[in-house]
C-alpha cells in the first residue's frame, strides 16, 4: 500500500525489478531534471502529512485488528 501511495502522490519513481538499466535510466532523469526532483520531494512532504502520518497508521492497525477479531 505504500509504494501505491507514492505513486499515486507523484512522490516516487518506479524501475523494473532486477533491471540494473532501467534504475540508472530513473536515477539519470532524476539527475538532469531537478524541477521534477522538486515536485517529487514537495509531493512526498506531501504524502507525508496527510497519508503517511502515525494518526494513519494507527488507525490501519487497529482497522487490522478489528477485522482478525470480530469480537472488538
Amino acid at each position: 500500500p505504500e509504494v501505491q501511495t507514492l505513486r499515486d502522490a507523484g512522490a516516487g519513481d518506479f524501475y523494473r525489478h532486477d533491471d540494473a538499466d532501467s534504475l540508472a535510466t530513473s536515477i539519470a532523469r532524476l539527475l538532469d531534471d531537478s524541477e521534477r526532483r522538486r515536485a517529487m520531494s514537495e509531493a512526498g512532504r506531501r504524502c507525508v502529512d496527510e497519508v503517511c502520518n502515525l494518526r494513519t497508521m494507527v488507525d490501519g492497525f487497529e482497522a487490522a485488528i478489528r477485522f482478525s477479531d470480530p469480537r472488538r
